[in-house]
C-alpha cells in the first residue's frame, strides 16, 4: 500500500535572498527552515564530493521524523566506473549515508534488490521520458525547468497539470535552481496540492 504522503522538494536547499520569505524562521539552521515547509530534499552534492559522516548525521537531526531525503550516488560509481567493480566505493558511500537512517528514502541510480525505477524528467528527450517508468514501487518526477534547463520557472498552468498527475507516495523534485525558481515552485505545488481549486494560476 502506497503512503498517502507526497514528497515535494528541491535538488538544492538554497535559502536566503529573494526566497527567504518563503520559509519560516525556526531554530536549527537553514535545513530546519527548509524542512519546516517542504517534505523532501534531493542531495545532489554527494554526486560531486564525499561528505563526512558527521554531516549526514547532522542533516538527519535537523529534520522532522516524516521528512525524507533522496541522495545521488557519487559520479565515481555511476559515471566513471559505470557500476563496475564498485564494491569498495559503495561501502564507503554507505558508511556515511546510512546515518540518515529511516529518513533516507531513495538512492538515485542505485540498483537496490533489482527494484529499478526511472525518473520522469522535464524537459524530456522523448515524450515517454516525461513519465516515471520501470519499477512501479517508485514514481519520481525530476523537473529541471523549461524552456531553459535549470533556470526557467514553471507557471501555474504547468503546476495545475502536475497536481493532476501526482499519485500518493510520489516524489517531485524541482531542479530549476540556477535562477532560484525551484523553491517558489515547490512551495506553490504544495499549496496547490492542499487546496488546488482555491489558488490562481500565476503566470499562466
Amino acid at each position: 500500500m502506497k503512503s498517502l504522503r507526497l514528497y515535494v522538494g528541491c535538488a538544492t536547499r538554497a535559502v536566503g535572498g529573494a526566497n527567504d520569505h518563503l520559509l519560516p524562521h525556526v531554530a536549527g539552521g537553514n535545513l530546519a527552515r527548509y524542512a519546516a515547509r517542504l517534505t523532501a530534499a534531493e542531495v545532489n552534492s554527494s554526486f560531486h564530493r564525499e561528505h563526512r559522516p558527521a554531516t549526514w548525521g547532522r542533516w538527519a537531526r535537523s529534520v522532522g521524523p516524516s521528512f525524507r531525503f533522496s541522495v545521488k550516488l557519487p559520479k565515481s560509481i555511476t559515471h566513471e566506473r559505470r557500476l563496475v567493480d564498485v564494491e569498495a566505493l559503495l561501502d564507503g558511500f554507505a558508511a556515511g549515508v546510512h546515518l540518515l537512517g529511516e529518513k533516507l528514502a531513495v538512492v538515485l541510480s542505485f540498483l537496490a534488490e533489482r527494484h529499478v525505477a526511472r525518473v520522469g524528467a522535464d524537459p524530456a528527450v522523448v515524450p515517454a521520458a516525461a513519465e516515471p517508468g520501470g519499477w512501479s514501487g517508485l514514481r519520481y518526477f525530476r523537473l529541471h525547468g523549461s524552456p531553459v534547463t535549470y533556470r526557467s520557472p514553471y507557471d501555474g498552468e504547468f503546476l495545475r497539470s502536475l497536481v493532476a498527475r501526482l499519485e500518493p507516495g510520489d516524489w517531485c523534485i524541482f531542479d530549476n535552481t540556477a535562477s532560484g525558481a525551484a523553491l517558489p515552485n515547490a512551495v506553490e505545488l504544495l499549496a496547490r496540492l492542499a487546496a488546488p481549486r482555491a489558488l490562481p494560476d500565476h503566470g499562466a
